[in-house]
């Protein structure tokens, strides 16, 4: 996946391009469920995540490290839940609690940060700092070959950072902030969000159905 400055990102990455009519819009978005559903059963633990659901996580490291690429996240979509469950059992949450996330993107192939201009067209940048991660296209996941394009923020503009590698490592800590906001009283919320996430249930299911169901 090496980018040139003739690439266009409705090309490179269709879903993140509004088309002109909602027609051509849901044509590209079952393209993309088509490819999602060839690369689920490869990518492990991965697909809680992807597509969309570490919208808004808020960045705390992105570095490269020797062939590696190290994103970590404080993710808030689990955030969000402990959130939900404490104001349903009318539970204080300890301030500034952290669900961190960590993807370890090995072997790197392929990594350049990018801007797109007003005609779609791809063009190299230097390194930028995100503050947040928006959203991401995966262009290709297979044994040896992951390629994904990231939406980023930083001070007010987004911009892309693509990555192609060999393989990626999810290292998912975010049960140690569960615990410091519950203990392990509350497991089988934890247990429940978490499959419902790899499930893709709680695209059509809310939270708090989520929780209420449990109880």
């Amino acid at each position: 996946m090496e980018i040139t400055y003739t690439d266009n990102i409705k090309y490179l990455a269709p879903t993140m391009v509004c088309r002109e009519t909602p027609e051509e819009n849901l044509a590209v978005s079952q393209a993309y469920e088509k490819r999602l559903t060839a690369f689920r059963p490869l990518m492990g633990a991965a697909k809680r995540y992807f597509p969309g659901g570490l919208h808004d996580s808020r960045v705390v490291i992105c570095k490269k490290d020797h062939k590696n690429l190290i994103f970590k996240l404080n993710d808030i979509g689990a955030a969000d839940f402990a959130y939900i469950l404490a104001e349903k059992k009318k539970l204080t949450l300890p301030r500034e609690t952290a669900f961190f996330l960590t993807i370890v993107f090995e072997e790197i192939r392929h990594l350049s940060y990018n801007t797109i201009d007003e005609y779609g067209k791809i063009h190299k940048t230097r390194f930028i700092k995100p503050d947040e991660y928006l959203y991401e296209e995966i262009v290709e996941w297979k044994n040896g070959d992951i390629q994904i394009v990231f939406e980023l923020w930083n001070c007010g503009s987004s911009y892309l950072l693509s990555v192609a590698c060999k393989s990626a490592r999810i290292i998912e800590e975010q049960y140690k902030g569960w615990q410091e906001c519950f203990g392990t009283e509350c497991d089988r919320y934890f247990d429940a969000f978490m499959k419902a996430r790899e499930t893709r249930s709680l695209v059509n299911l809310e939270a708090g159905q989520l929780i209420d169901r449990l109880d």
